[in-house]
């Protein structure tokens, strides 16, 4: 009751830590008999949307990730949306237009020209979006 949101991997610490040893499955039939709804939390978010893509090189994804930035480390990369082949994966030390523009053409290069492109608005796909 002090932790409602408590869930089976939380509740098997505690009791092991109380020197109780309890198996979890037992533990996991106790919390879907006292929260009901716990299934409806462990569904997924995010609803993926469907789409139809006639061949190859007709759509591809482009993104950068920022998340090693603090490390000057910034991946550039982009997907075939027909196959999921990886067209382009490169890691470089800025995140300017000019970067994803030659990892773009590089994939380019090695697949050819895409029909379409799909990516965000940021300022890294301006030179991407004018190539296209």
């Amino acid at each position: 009751a002090d932790h409602p949101d408590a869930g089976e991997v939380m509740i098997n610490g505690h009791l092991r830590s109380k020197g109780i040893r309890i198996p979890r499955s037992r533990i996991r039939a106790s919390v879907h008999r006292l929260d009901p709804f716990v299934r409806d939390r462990l569904k997924p978010a995010i609803r993926r949307c469907s789409y139809h893509v006639p061949g190859p090189n007709y759509v591809w994804h482009i993104d950068g990730n920022q998340k090693l930035i603090r490390w000057r480390i910034v991946i550039h990369g982009g997907i075939d949306g027909y196959y999921w082949v990886v067209v382009f994966l490169k890691p470089s030390t800025d995140n300017h237009a000019h970067m994803m523009l030659s990892c773009f053409e590089n994939g380019v290069f090695e697949y050819g020209l895409p029909t379409h492109i799909r990516l965000d608005l940021g300022g890294e796909n301006v030179e991407v979006w004018r190539y296209m």
